[in-house]
């Protein structure tokens, strides 16, 4: 089998982005370094809005309260909340060339997909500066999203359900990610994995995906050679032939 299908991360794959610019611009807001730190430590409260189990005012609520901020307006708290991805990568060239890279897979006979951990605030605010673009690279309907569709990463279940929605076979597919863990779940899952971050090009991916498909053909052949029967030889072709003379 050879890969068919190539299963993208958004974050610091796709699009550049930068984590720790959220608890400072909550800082920035007049809280202090102990209150996010501790708040940002709750990771139950992250999953569960990143998952879609609570809504964003539920979420903007208990927020405030661990960040000591309940004064705050919701357009201070999402502007804060955004910070880690609102630099304009939808404007850079890098952005569009990785694009650019990933609509052309569809002339190496290549299926692409999205598989990204998000929530609410941030896929308004993403899919409203550069969807266009994104659903030329990747059909919004094979675009998947953890709050969404209730699965996060790296939960096995999560991989599964792309693999089953699509009728994939695991072994036909390669999954993007920068995370290490959300790579390593998706080969628990059968399929290939390539961790790529924010720094390294685009072009990796075919040539992974090239790699592999070299490697496949190759141990198929040896395979096929392997299972060959083995040829007679000069010597025991004519005895066959004496013995089947009689």
């Amino acid at each position: 089998m050879t890969i068919k299908n190539v299963i993208f991360d958004m974050g610091n794959v796709l699009v550049r982005i930068n984590p720790p610019s959220t608890p400072e611009a909550f800082v920035s807001l007049g809280t202090g370094k102990e209150a996010v730190n501790a708040a940002f430590e709750h990771k139950e409260l992250f999953i569960e809005y990143h998952s879609g189990f609570i809504d964003t005012p539920t979420f903007r609520r208990i927020l405030k309260e661990e960040l000591n901020l309940p004064h705050i307006t919701d357009e201070q708290f999402d502007k804060a909340w955004l910070a880690s991805v609102t630099e304009p990568t939808y404007l850079t060239e890098d952005f569009k060339h990785r694009l650019r890279e990933i609509e052309g897979y569809k002339h190496h006979r290549l299926n692409t997909f999205l598989l990204s951990n998000n929530n609410e605030v941030h896929y308004l605010y993403t899919t409203k500066y550069f969807s266009e673009l994104l659903n030329r690279a990747i059909s919004a309907d094979r675009q998947y999203y953890s709050h969404q569709i209730g699965l996060m990463k790296p939960e096995l279940e999560v991989y599964n359900f792309v693999l089953d929605k699509n009728n994939l076979k695991s072994d036909e597919c390669i999954f993007i990610d920068d995370v290490l863990e959300n790579v390593e779940a998706a080969k628990a899952v059968g399929m290939h994995a390539l961790q790529l971050t924010r720094d390294d090009p685009i072009e990796n991916i075919l040539i992974a995906i090239n790699d592999i498909n070299a490697y496949k053909t190759l141990s198929n052949s040896s395979l096929a050679l392997f299972n060959e029967p083995p040829k007679n030889s000069d010597k025991q072709q004519e005895l066959q032939l004496i013995q089947n003379s009689r």
